[in-house]
């Protein structure tokens, strides 16, 4: 589906839906990764997991080689790379103040009161999946869903 998002942008797609779905494939890739096989213990009910997976992937030699690094410090560099857009993603995480901008769920602009829904909420450069940092982690996202 994210992937059919991303094509199909900007004939179909609101910000709002592709930064969902991003957020959704992120937190499931982390937890579908980060989760041993046969282990008795569901992951975490954390949506914010996909910043700590970056972290702990360093060690994942078979992502290493998907995504095309031979060597150990440049792939250390292109996932360190990754961390502001996976910080930027979990940011967007709906909480329980409903005052915080995500594009799940309407929130509330305190001064005003005013209701605000998602789809009709900018959220910068982030949702665009023609910018560089978007790019980068589609592919990411590919070379992880190629070793589940």
């Amino acid at each position: 589906m994210l992937k059919r998002l991303l094509d199909d942008y900007p004939v179909r797609s609101k910000q709002c839906d592709i930064l969902h779905y991003v957020q959704t494939v992120t937190e499931k890739i982390s937890k579908a990764l980060t989760t041993p096989p046969g282990s008795p213990d569901p992951p975490q009910m954390v949506h914010r997991a996909f910043l700590d997976f970056i972290r702990r992937a360093r060690t994942n030699m078979q992502l290493q080689r998907v995504c095309g690094f031979g060597g150990h410090r440049q792939y250390g560099q292109y996932l360190q790379s990754l961390d502001a857009i996976a910080r930027e993603i979990e940011d967007l995480m709906p909480i329980k103040d409903r005052y915080h901008a995500n594009p799940e769920y309407p929130w509330e602009i305190k001064a005003s009161h005013r209701v605000i829904a998602p789809s009709e909420h900018y959220f910068g450069d982030l949702w665009n999946p023609a910018s560089p940092k978007m790019r980068k982690l589609r592919t990411f996202i590919e070379s992880c869903i190629d070793i589940l």
